[in-house]
C-alpha cells in the first residue's frame, strides 16, 4: 500500500513555505513572500490548492526564530529524573513567565552515554495564533515541529563516526548550522542574504573557542563535504551553494520522534481533548459496575435451583465483564507501584537538589545558566553567560559549599554578555 503524503506548513516572519513529501521524496515545495501578520485564512487556501495532493490535515513547522532552544548534555542521569531537571534550569532566563510558554523536549542517548536533551519553548500567543488561521482556513494541524530539529535530525544521518562535524543547511529562508561532537549540540540560523562564508568564519570561530574540538571540524554543505579550503572560500555569498532543501527529508523521522511529547500535545485543546477522553472512560467504567451489581444482585435473589441451571449461560455472559474488571483492577495496582517508585526516586532526587538551590541563591540575577556538571565532590563545569562573568565568580566565592573556583578557558564577550566557564571543589556538608 502506497504512504500517503505528508504536508508540511512552514508559516516565517516575512514568508510562507509549503512543502508536500511522499516515501521520502519531495513533491512540491515553494515559498511565497508573506508575512505573519498579513496572512489570512482565505489566502493560506489558496496557497494550499496548488498542491499536487489535496489534503485536509498538515504539520506546522515553526522556524528558528520562533522558538527558544537550549541543549542539556547530563553525562549520569535517569530518564524519570530529567523533566525535572529541565523544567528547573531551561525556563530560567528566557524572556517569557512560565505560563505564557509552551514547552517540548527531545531526548537521545549519545555514542558516549549519557542523555542529550534540546529543550524548546515557543510563545503560546504566537502558537495559539497560527493554530487559529490553520483551523479558519479549513485544516487540521496534526503536529508541530521546531525547525532547528529538522536540520539536526537532516545533519545527524550524516554524521560520519565521533568525529566534530558542522553541517549547513541552505534554503530560500534562511542558513542553518548545526555542531555535534560527543554529546555537544550547537544551532544557529542566519538571514537568507546574510554573507554566508561570514557566518561560516563566525560560527567555526564560536565553536573553536567554546567547545574546543579535539580535531579540524568536518564541514558538510547541504549534504556535501567541503574537503578543501578552496571549497570554503568560494562561498563568498549564499547564491554559491545550491538549494536543495534535503533537510525536509527529515520531517517524518522528526514526527516520529516527537509523537505524543510536541508543542500540540500541550495545547488547551489537547488538553481538553485528553481530560473529555478519561472523563468518558471514568463514566463507561461506572456504568460498567452498576451494571455488574445490578447483575450480581438479580443472581442472588433467584433460587439455587434457578442459578444452577442458569449459571453456565450466565457465566459466559460475565466473563468478559469480569475480565475487564480484573484487568482494570491490575492497571490500578501497577499504578499504584508506579507511584511508589516515583516517591522513592524523588526522595532519591533531593540529595542532588540542594547544589541547584545553592547555586540559585548567590548567582546574580539575569545569569543564564547553560551547563552544570557535577562529579563527585567537583564542580566539573558551570558555563553561562551575564553581563559581567567576574561579578558571577565573586557572586559564588561567598558560598561556604564552593571552593576553588577558577576560569577555564577565555571569557567571551559578546553583545549582550559575557560567557564564561568556571571549574571548582564541592564542600562536602551540603550532601
Amino acid at each position: 500500500m502506497r504512504e500517503k503524503p505528508r504536508t508540511y506548513l512552514e508559516i516565517g516572519k516575512n514568508y510562507l513555505q509549503v512543502v508536500q513529501i511522499q516515501t521520502g521524496s519531495p513533491l512540491f515545495r515553494r515559498t511565497y513572500e508573506t508575512g505573519t501578520k498579513q496572512l489570512k485564512s482565505d489566502q493560506l487556501r489558496t496557497y494550499l490548492r496548488c498542491l499536487p495532493k489535496k489534503v485536509t490535515k498538515l504539520s506546522l513547522v515553526l522556524p528558528s526564530n520562533r522558538i527558544y532552544l537550549r541543549t542539556f548534555y547530563f553525562p549520569a542521569v535517569r530518564r524519570r529524573k530529567l523533566e525535572s531537571m529541565l523544567a528547573l534550569q531551561f525556563p530560567a532566563g528566557l524572556p517569557l513567565d512560565q505560563d505564557q510558554l509552551n514547552v517540548s523536549y527531545y531526548v537521545e542517548c549519545p555514542r558516549q552515554g549519557g542523555l542529550l536533551a534540546i529543550a524548546l519553548a515557543v510563545a503560546c500567543a504566537e502558537l495559539d495564533y497560527f493554530l487559529e488561521i490553520c483551523q479558519d482556513a479549513g485544516f487540521i494541524v496534526e503536529t508541530i515541529i521546531p525547525a532547528p530539529l529538522l536540520y539536526y535530525f537532516a545533519g545527524r544521518k550524516k554524521t560520519v563516526g565521533s568525529n566534530p562535524s558542522l553541517f549547513l543547511e541552505y534554503d530560500e529562508t534562511g542558513q542553518h548550522f548545526v555542531y555535534t561532537h560527543e554529546g555537544i549540540l550547537y544551532l544557529r540560523s542566519a538571514a537568507p542574504e546574510a554573507d554566508l562564508a561570514m557566518e561560516l568564519k563566525h560560527t567555526l570561530s564560536y565553536i573553536k573557542e567554546t567547545y574546543h574540538p579535539p580535531q579540524e571540524v568536518g564541514i558538510y554543505a547541504n549534504g556535501s563535504y567541503l574537503s578543501d579550503q578552496e571549497q570554503l572560500e568560494s562561498l563568498s555569498s549564499s547564491h554559491n551553494l545550491r538549494c536543495t532543501a534535503d533537510f525536509w527529508r527529515a520531517a517524518p523521522r522528526v514526527e516520529q520522534a516527537l509523537k505524543g511529547k510536541d508543542f500540540l500535545y500541550n495545547t488547551p485543546e489537547q488538553l481538553k481533548l485528553r481530560t473529555k477522553k478519561v472523563n468518558y472512560l471514568i463514566l463507561c467504567l461506572g456504568i460498567l459496575l452498576i451494571l455488574v451489581n445490578m447483575l450480581t444482585l438479580s443472581l442472588k435473589l433467584k433460587t439455587r435451583e434457578q442459578l444452577l441451571t442458569k449459571l453456565k449461560g450466565t457465566q459466559e455472559e460475565i466473563r468478559p465483564i469480569a475480565q475487564g474488571i480484573n484487568e482494570k483492577r491490575e492497571e490500578y495496582r501497577l499504578l499504584q507501584e508506579e507511584l511508589e517508585f516515583i516517591k522513592r526516586e524523588l526522595k532519591s532526587y533531593n540529595s542532588y537538589l540542594p547544589w541547584l538551590k545553592e547555586f540559585s541563591r548567590y548567582l546574580p540575577s539575569g545569569v543564564i545558566m547553560e551547563q552544570i556538571s557535577l562529579k563527585d565532590d567537583k564542580l566539573a563545569l558551570f558555563s553561562g553567560k551575564y553581563s559581567s562573568a567576574v561579578e558571577v565568580m565573586d557572586c559564588l566565592q561567598h558560598s561556604p559549599y564552593l571552593t576553588d573556583l577558577s576560569f577555564i578557558g577565555s571569557i567571551m564577550t559578546e553583545q549582550d554578555g559575557e560567557r564564561f566557564k568556571i571549574v571548582g571543589m564541592l564542600r562536602d556538608e551540603i550532601k
